[in-house]
């Protein structure tokens, strides 16, 4: 074998190694980022939704927390303020005095109304009800710059367009 073709092939190993050194690279930044999304997006909750059929005035707390999967509070995967809510006006029945307690994860709100007895007298789930993750401030980021980027881009274009036209 001469020289040139010892260079040569020495080039392509080097060349190989960089193409797998760059591959893996890019598998664990993205392993990474979609551990990273996960984890920031929350985990899937175990919040019974459907079990709001299956209330009825009177139970104890016990018999709802059974059918609902837990205890009230939060089943979703992010435990902070933001997020957005339908105000529908719902109202418990007036003059008792009641507690409300309160079932959510990322998506649901359930809103229940029980008396001194800790017995249910009214429940209501939000019609519209999202918790806001970092990754979605992430996203509502990243499209807010795009939208900015992109008309800027338009105005440059056609102030571009308008100049080359004049000359």
């Amino acid at each position: 074998m001469s020289e040139d073709q010892k260079l040569e092939a020495e080039d392509m190993k080097q060349e190989q190694r960089r193409g797998r050194v760059w591959l893996t690279a890019v598998i664990w930044i993205g392993l990474g980022l979609g551990v990273a999304f996960y984890f920031l997006e929350g985990f899937p909750g175990r919040l019974n939704v459907e079990g709001m059929n299956k209330l009825k005035a009177g139970m104890t707390l016990a018999e709802v927390q059974a059918i609902l999967g837990g205890p009230p509070g939060n089943y979703g995967g992010f435990d902070r303020s933001g997020g957005f809510m339908t105000m529908e006006g719902f109202t418990p029945a007036l003059g008792q005095k009641l507690t409300q307690r309160i079932w959510n994860d990322n998506q649901n709100r359930l809103e229940l109304y029980f008396d001194a007895s800790d017995k249910l007298v009214a429940w209501h789930k939000r019609f519209g009800y999202s918790r806001v993750t970092p990754l979605t401030w992430a996203r509502m980021w990243i499209q807010s710059w795009w939208r900015g980027a992109l008309s800027e881009f338009e105005r440059s274009s056609m102030i571009a367009g308008s100049i080359s036209r004049a000359v």
